[in-house]
Parts: C-alpha cells; sequence; structure tokens
C-alpha cells in the first residue's frame, strides 16, 4: 500500500511544480510566451504607432507578417490589405513567438480627413477643420509632388502632440469629388464640450445635426465624420475612438506623446503609471513598453526617448542589433539582414494575392 500511495505523492507534487513554473516562469504570465486565450501562440501585443516600411509591415521597429486570415480596417472600417500605406498611423493587435511577430488585425487611425483651410511656413503648417497640422521633412506626401494648396481635400496620418495639434507622418491628397458632389470629413481628437447643437473637439468648434449610438461623455476621445456644406464643416455622426483601454495584448507597445506629471501620464484618455525612477519627456516623441494594470490603466516597464517615427528601431543599412527594442521582441545579439534599397509599397488600388519582386517605392 505504501508504494501506490508515494507514486500519487509524487504525480501530485511535480503537478504542483509544473503549475507553480507556469504563474512564475517569464515565460509564463503578463510579456511572456504563454499561449494566450483564443491565440495563435506567442505573446499577445499591441503595438501603436506608424507603418515605417513594407515587408509585411513595421511598427515601431518590428515587422508584422500578414497573414491571410489578417484583418483591416480604416477608419472603423473594414479594408483590405492593399490600403495600407507608409506613414498610416495603425493600432495593431499581433502575437510573438520565438522572435516572430504577426498580427491579427491592423486598423489605421486617420486624424483629420478635409479641406486646407490655411497654410503657412511655406506649407510646413497646415490648418485643416481647425486643427494645425506640422509637417516635417519625414512627413509621406502623396503624390510626392502634390500641391499642398489652400482648398486641396487630403487624408493625415499624424500623432497627437496636443488637443488640436498634429505631428503628420503621412499627408495623401485625395481626388476631387465630381461636380456637385459633397465632401466628406473626418477628424478625430477630444471631446472638450457638447452644447445645443453644437461640440467642441480638439478647440475647435463644430455644428452638431446628428445622434449617438452610444452616449459620448466629455473627455472622451471621439472620431466625428460629416459633410462640407457651403464649406462649412457639420457633424452628423460620432463614435467613441479607438483607445488603450480597447487593446487585446497582454503587453502594449505605443510610440507618440505624452502629457502629465511625474508618475502619471496620459495618452489619448489612457493612463500610464511608471515603475521606479522612469520619466516620460514632456513634448517629446517617446517609445513606452508597458503591461495593463487596470481597464483603462497600463504599467510603463520601459521608455526610449528621444526616437525618430519613421526610422525607429529599424536596422541601418549594415547588420546590426535592433536598437531600443524590448528583449521580447529582440534578443540583444539578434541582427537584421540589410533592408531592402528599393522597399515595396502598396499602392491604393492594389490587393495583394502572391509575392511580388520588389519595384520602386511608392508613397
Amino acid at each position: 500500500m505504501t508504494r501506490p500511495v508515494a507514486r500519487w505523492r509524487h504525480a501530485l507534487a511535480l503537478a504542483l511544480c509544473v503549475l507553480l513554473t507556469g504563474f512564475t516562469s517569464p515565460s509564463g504570465g503578463i510579456g511572456g510566451t504563454g499561449r494566450p486565450r483564443g491565440g495563435i501562440g506567442g505573446t499577445g501585443v499591441t503595438a501603436i504607432g506608424v507603418i515605417q516600411r513594407f515587408g509585411s509591415i513595421f511598427v515601431n521597429g518590428t515587422e508584422y507578417h500578414l497573414l491571410p486570415a489578417t484583418r483591416y480596417r480604416i477608419d472603423g472600417r473594414l479594408a483590405a490589405r492593399g490600403a495600407l500605406r507608409r506613414g498610416d498611423q495603425v493600432f495593431v493587435e499581433g502575437h510573438i513567438r520565438d522572435h516572430h511577430a504577426t498580427a491579427a488585425s491592423v486598423r489605421v487611425q486617420h486624424a483629420v480627413i478635409g479641406v486646407i483651410e490655411a497654410s503657412a511656413h511655406r506649407g510646413r503648417v497646415l490648418t485643416i477643420l481647425g486643427q494645425t497640422v506640422d509637417l516635417t521633412a519625414h512627413t509621406v506626401v502623396a503624390p510626392a509632388a502634390a500641391d499642398l494648396a489652400v482648398g486641396t481635400e487630403v487624408a493625415v496620418g499624424a500623432l497627437a502632440r496636443a488637443p488640436g495639434v498634429w505631428q503628420a507622418t503621412r499627408v495623401h491628397v485625395l481626388s476631387p469629388p465630381a461636380r456637385g458632389g459633397r465632401r466628406p470629413f473626418l477628424i478625430r481628437g477630444r471631446l472638450q464640450e457638447r452644447m445645443a447643437g453644437a461640440v467642441r473637439i480638439g478647440g475647435a468648434r463644430y455644428p452638431f445635426v446628428g445622434t449617438h449610438r452610444r452616449p459620448v461623455a466629455r473627455g472622451q476621445d471621439v472620431v466625428a465624420r460629416g459633410w462640407y456644406r457651403e464649406g462649412r464643416p457639420v457633424i452628423t455622426a460620432m463614435r467613441e475612438a479607438t483607445t488603450l483601454a480597447d487593446a487585446r495584448g497582454a503587453r502594449i507597445l505605443v510610440a507618440g506623446y505624452f502629457h502629465g506629471r511625474r508618475g502619471a501620464w496620459r495618452y489619448e484618455g489612457s493612463t500610464l503609471r511608471a515603475r521606479g525612477s522612469l520619466t516620460l519627456p514632456a513634448g517629446r516623441l517617446a517609445f513606452v513598453v508597458a503591461v495593463r494594470s487596470a481597464p483603462d490603466r497600463f504599467m510603463i516597464e520601459r521608455v526610449v526617448s528621444p526616437v525618430r517615427i519613421m526610422s525607429f528601431g529599424l536596422p541601418s543599412t549594415t547588420t546590426r542589433p535592433l536598437v531600443g527594442m524590448h528583449p521580447v521582441y529582440a534578443h540583444p545579439t539578434m541582427t537584421m539582414p540589410r533592408p531592402m534599397v528599393t522597399p515595396m509599397v502598396m499602392h491604393p488600388s492594389m490587393t495583394m494575392t502572391a509575392p511580388m519582386t520588389p519595384t520602386m517605392p511608392r508613397p
């Protein structure tokens, strides 16, 4: 009788060790390599940043491979893979396993879509829907020779520097509507005030004649759509914008501007707190690695600043380790091959059905 009992106790002890190892091992739990519920294996991550180049897509220096099952949305609407463009601001839900990243979904979020109302500093500062849009030498303008004159209709991918102030990463000139056609517009920003027949978003006031599918409270980030009526933008629909609270990954990787005080910062409506002596520089682009501590609160584990949004984390033309990446993305000794001299960029009308030969880049 003693031998079966001893075997049973040994098996129970072994099972407990395995269970405890799953909770304490770096390969399990938040930020580990445990299998997420409903996932495809590996660490569940959410990356928020800009499409830097295509390979599949590079965001914040990491290549996320696009699969046949990957889903795409642009401003909340279903889209195709071919609609992705360099410089787009994206929200990527993915997984990483053995340093191999895949994207389950990619959501493009424009800052503003509308008509240029004013232009200053030789076209480097635009006013669109009452918002200030700053262009830099790294902003992708498409077509490259486009004249960003007053009256031009554009779609802008950008990072929020402050309410109503955007740092553009992409400015795409849209085709003019047919004669007599209506011009739609879109604006993303903080809902600052609601009043009878109007709303204030990002410091600008807009007429509002629509209805809310779900109530949107003051202080929430929203996406508002509408039409120009006799040259005046009128909002007809408004919904909550995608924020960090919507992230599904256990680990969050975000590049952008953060606001607040030491120990607590805000990023587009979500609160981030830092461990130890970590600080975030005010008014400068930063890359942050964080984990969720509450539905809309996140604990920062690492900060990299300053960063150049269009080249951060990408390997140079010589083989060397990735710079500034979290260990879950690149081992300190990991190197990347030389990048393509002419990286492929998808044209809006293109769809990917098979591997393509790299061609001259088209922004």
